[in-house]
């Protein structure tokens, strides 16, 4: 369950690019630069994780907890994923 942390943390602190994609972190097709997902680190230090991360550009993997369904969205999944990559795509171009 859930819980309320109550800490406090100091502000203005600087987080370099490099330091960011040192996290675990799988980002979104769409927007990945503010969306994405930070994934638990193992507490077994004694292996290193072998699984390959994305973290440094737009995940092209489904967003499992975007408002997808057509009532929501007003278009077909289908439809909505092929938008998404054209999107996606474009937004990859002008990243650049």
């Amino acid at each position: 369950m859930p819980k309320l942390d109550t800490g406090t943390y100091d502000t203005e602190v600087k987080v370099t690019d490099a330091e960011t994609d040192t996290l675990p972190m799988t980002r979104h097709r769409f927007h990945g630069d503010w969306n994405y997902t930070l994934h638990p680190q193992s507490r077994d230090t004694t292996s290193a994780d072998k699984s390959p991360r994305s973290v440094g550009g737009p995940s092209r993997q489904p967003c499992t907890g975007c408002p997808r369904t057509p009532e929501l969205t007003g278009t077909p999944e289908p439809a909505l994923d092929k938008l998404v990559d054209r999107l996606t795509t474009r937004l990859d171009e002008l990243r650049e």
